[in-house]
Protein backbone atom coordinates (compact mmCIF):
# COMPACT_ATOMS: atom_id res chain seq x y z
CA UNK A 1 0.00 0.00 0.00
CA UNK A 2 2.80 2.06 0.60
CA UNK A 3 4.31 1.85 -2.79
CA UNK A 4 0.52 2.78 -4.50
CA UNK A 5 0.10 5.89 -2.26
CA UNK A 6 3.55 7.17 -2.91
CA UNK A 7 2.72 6.29 -6.68
CA UNK A 8 -0.48 8.27 -7.00
CA UNK A 9 0.91 11.30 -4.37
CA UNK A 10 4.13 11.87 -6.06
CA UNK A 11 4.11 9.95 -9.58
CA UNK A 12 7.07 12.20 -10.77
CA UNK A 13 9.31 12.06 -7.59
CA UNK A 14 8.59 7.95 -7.36
CA UNK A 15 9.42 7.36 -11.38
CA UNK A 16 12.93 9.29 -10.60
CA UNK A 17 13.67 7.50 -7.47
CA UNK A 18 16.20 5.46 -8.66
CA UNK A 19 14.66 1.17 -8.92
CA UNK A 20 15.67 -0.77 -5.69
CA UNK A 21 14.59 -4.01 -6.82
CA UNK A 22 16.99 -6.37 -9.17
CA UNK A 23 15.79 -7.05 -12.10
CA UNK A 24 11.76 -6.52 -13.67
CA UNK A 25 10.07 -9.83 -11.72
CA UNK A 26 9.11 -7.06 -8.47
CA UNK A 27 7.80 -4.54 -10.79
CA UNK A 28 5.97 -6.85 -12.50
CA UNK A 29 4.43 -8.88 -9.72
CA UNK A 30 3.24 -5.30 -8.04
CA UNK A 31 1.54 -4.87 -11.41
CA UNK A 32 -0.17 -7.90 -11.38
CA UNK A 33 -1.17 -8.35 -7.78
CA UNK A 34 -2.64 -4.92 -8.04
CA UNK A 35 -4.90 -5.61 -10.69
CA UNK A 36 -6.08 -8.86 -9.21
CA UNK A 37 -6.71 -7.05 -6.18
CA UNK A 38 -8.87 -4.60 -8.53
CA UNK A 39 -10.56 -6.96 -10.60
CA UNK A 40 -11.66 -9.08 -7.24
CA UNK A 41 -12.38 -6.47 -5.60
CA UNK A 42 -14.96 -5.04 -8.02
CA UNK A 43 -16.58 -8.49 -9.23
CA UNK A 44 -17.45 -9.64 -5.47
CA UNK A 45 -19.09 -5.91 -5.37
CA UNK A 46 -20.93 -6.39 -8.67
CA UNK A 47 -22.55 -9.66 -7.35
CA UNK A 48 -22.84 -8.99 -3.90
CA UNK A 49 -24.66 -6.08 -5.15
CA UNK A 50 -27.04 -8.07 -7.18
CA UNK A 51 -27.39 -10.26 -4.21
CA UNK A 52 -28.32 -7.17 -2.01
CA UNK A 53 -30.45 -5.41 -4.33
CA UNK A 54 -32.61 -8.75 -5.32
CA UNK A 55 -33.51 -9.07 -1.14
CA UNK A 56 -34.78 -5.39 -1.18
CA UNK A 57 -36.52 -5.39 -4.50
CA UNK A 58 -38.25 -8.47 -3.07
CA UNK A 59 -39.06 -6.46 0.31
CA UNK A 60 -40.14 -3.62 -2.17
CA UNK A 61 -42.22 -5.72 -4.37
CA UNK A 62 -43.74 -7.66 -1.20
CA UNK A 63 -42.18 -10.50 -3.27
CA UNK A 64 -39.59 -11.79 -0.80
CA UNK A 65 -39.47 -15.38 -1.73
CA UNK A 66 -38.73 -14.36 -5.49
CA UNK A 67 -35.93 -11.73 -3.78
CA UNK A 68 -34.72 -14.10 -1.84
CA UNK A 69 -33.94 -17.02 -4.80
CA UNK A 70 -32.11 -13.83 -6.90
CA UNK A 71 -29.87 -13.04 -3.88
CA UNK A 72 -29.27 -17.08 -3.30
CA UNK A 73 -28.34 -17.17 -7.20
CA UNK A 74 -26.46 -13.75 -7.12
CA UNK A 75 -24.54 -14.97 -3.52
CA UNK A 76 -23.53 -18.20 -5.59
CA UNK A 77 -22.21 -16.12 -8.23
CA UNK A 78 -19.87 -14.44 -5.86
CA UNK A 79 -18.59 -17.14 -4.37
CA UNK A 80 -17.98 -18.69 -7.47
CA UNK A 81 -16.08 -15.34 -8.98
CA UNK A 82 -13.72 -15.54 -6.39
CA UNK A 83 -11.50 -18.86 -7.37
CA UNK A 84 -12.93 -17.45 -11.28
CA UNK A 85 -10.93 -14.30 -10.85
CA UNK A 86 -7.83 -15.76 -9.07
CA UNK A 87 -7.20 -18.13 -11.86
CA UNK A 88 -8.00 -15.52 -14.45
CA UNK A 89 -6.86 -11.94 -13.15
CA UNK A 90 -3.48 -12.37 -13.00
CA UNK A 91 -2.70 -13.95 -16.31
CA UNK A 92 -4.53 -10.73 -17.64
CA UNK A 93 -2.50 -8.47 -15.93
CA UNK A 94 0.77 -10.46 -17.05
CA UNK A 95 -0.49 -10.04 -20.89
CA UNK A 96 -1.22 -6.48 -20.40
CA UNK A 97 1.99 -5.69 -18.70
CA UNK A 98 4.17 -7.46 -21.41
CA UNK A 99 1.85 -6.88 -24.45
CA UNK A 100 1.34 -2.84 -23.41
CA UNK A 101 5.12 -2.42 -21.92
CA UNK A 102 6.38 -4.13 -25.50
CA UNK A 103 4.24 -2.04 -27.95
CA UNK A 104 5.39 0.92 -25.53
CA UNK A 105 8.49 0.48 -26.38
CA UNK A 106 8.01 -0.30 -29.80
CA UNK A 107 6.42 2.70 -30.95
CA UNK A 108 10.09 4.57 -28.31
CA UNK A 109 12.30 2.70 -30.53
CA UNK A 110 10.02 4.11 -34.01
CA UNK A 111 10.39 7.66 -32.76
CA UNK A 112 13.98 7.22 -32.02
CA UNK A 113 13.09 7.76 -28.39
CA UNK A 114 14.26 4.66 -26.67
CA UNK A 115 16.79 5.92 -24.07
CA UNK A 116 17.00 2.56 -21.70
CA UNK A 117 16.56 -1.25 -21.99
CA UNK A 118 13.12 -2.56 -22.06
CA UNK A 119 13.32 -3.31 -18.36
CA UNK A 120 12.59 0.48 -17.86
CA UNK A 121 9.54 0.37 -19.64
CA UNK A 122 8.22 -2.42 -18.19
CA UNK A 123 9.06 -0.90 -14.59
CA UNK A 124 6.81 2.38 -15.96
CA UNK A 125 3.72 0.43 -17.24
CA UNK A 126 3.75 -2.01 -14.26
CA UNK A 127 3.76 0.44 -11.22
CA UNK A 128 1.40 2.58 -13.88
CA UNK A 129 -1.10 -0.28 -12.10
CA UNK A 130 -1.55 1.31 -9.23
CA UNK A 131 -4.87 2.61 -9.82
CA UNK A 132 -6.12 -0.37 -10.82
CA UNK A 133 -7.12 -0.27 -6.84
CA UNK A 134 -9.78 2.24 -7.53
CA UNK A 135 -11.73 -0.65 -8.90
CA UNK A 136 -13.39 -1.15 -5.84
CA UNK A 137 -15.41 2.30 -6.48
CA UNK A 138 -18.47 0.98 -7.89
CA UNK A 139 -19.71 2.12 -11.22
CA UNK A 140 -16.87 5.25 -11.66
CA UNK A 141 -14.28 3.25 -10.39
CA UNK A 142 -12.87 1.66 -13.28
CA UNK A 143 -13.24 4.57 -15.75
CA UNK A 144 -11.07 6.39 -13.35
CA UNK A 145 -8.61 4.15 -12.79
CA UNK A 146 -8.02 3.49 -16.39
CA UNK A 147 -7.92 6.76 -17.29
CA UNK A 148 -5.37 7.54 -14.28
CA UNK A 149 -3.37 4.68 -14.85
CA UNK A 150 -2.53 6.06 -18.65
CA UNK A 151 -1.63 9.52 -17.09
CA UNK A 152 1.07 7.35 -14.88
CA UNK A 153 2.17 5.25 -17.34
CA UNK A 154 3.15 8.47 -19.32
CA UNK A 155 4.64 10.15 -16.51
CA UNK A 156 6.63 6.42 -16.24
CA UNK A 157 7.97 6.75 -19.79
CA UNK A 158 8.53 10.39 -19.43
CA UNK A 159 10.63 9.42 -16.89
CA UNK A 160 12.64 6.22 -17.64
CA UNK A 161 13.73 7.38 -21.10
CA UNK A 162 14.15 11.23 -20.08
CA UNK A 163 11.80 11.95 -23.45
CA UNK A 164 9.34 15.11 -23.99
CA UNK A 165 5.61 14.68 -22.26
CA UNK A 166 4.70 14.60 -25.95
CA UNK A 167 6.57 11.51 -27.27
CA UNK A 168 5.94 9.62 -24.06
CA UNK A 169 1.97 10.48 -24.75
CA UNK A 170 2.39 9.18 -28.42
CA UNK A 171 4.43 6.54 -27.26
CA UNK A 172 1.70 5.08 -24.71
CA UNK A 173 -1.20 6.41 -26.71
CA UNK A 174 -0.16 5.82 -29.93
CA UNK A 175 -0.78 2.05 -30.50
CA UNK A 176 -4.28 2.36 -28.66
CA UNK A 177 -5.67 4.40 -30.86
CA UNK A 178 -4.33 2.54 -33.73
CA UNK A 179 -6.01 -0.76 -32.11
CA UNK A 180 -9.35 0.97 -31.21
CA UNK A 181 -9.34 2.27 -34.89
CA UNK A 182 -8.26 -1.01 -36.46
CA UNK A 183 -10.85 -3.18 -34.28
CA UNK A 184 -13.78 -0.04 -35.30
CA UNK A 185 -12.93 -0.25 -38.91
CA UNK A 186 -13.14 -4.25 -39.25
CA UNK A 187 -16.15 -3.95 -37.75
CA UNK A 188 -17.45 -1.35 -40.23
CA UNK A 189 -15.96 -3.53 -42.90
CA UNK A 190 -17.72 -6.66 -41.57
CA UNK A 191 -21.25 -4.83 -41.35
CA UNK A 192 -20.95 -3.05 -44.83
CA UNK A 193 -20.26 -6.80 -45.98
CA UNK A 194 -23.10 -8.33 -44.01
CA UNK A 195 -25.47 -5.63 -45.51
CA UNK A 196 -24.00 -5.59 -49.07
CA UNK A 197 -24.57 -9.77 -48.84
CA UNK A 198 -27.75 -9.26 -47.91
CA UNK A 199 -29.03 -6.79 -49.92
CA UNK A 200 -27.42 -9.25 -52.80
CA UNK A 201 -29.90 -11.79 -51.25
CA UNK A 202 -32.68 -9.48 -51.63
CA UNK A 203 -32.50 -9.01 -55.19
CA UNK A 204 -32.28 -12.81 -55.90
Amino acid sequence: MDTTRVIAKAPEAFYRTPAVEEGPLAAAMYGIVVYTLGQLISNVLVFGGFAVASLIAGVALDEPAVGGVFAGYSLCWTILVIPLTLGQAPLYGLFGILGGGGLTHLSLRALKSARVPFEGTLRAVSYANAPYILYAIPCVGPFIGWFWMLYLEVVGVREAHSVTTDRAAVAVLGWRALLIATVITLYITLGVAAFLLESGRGLD
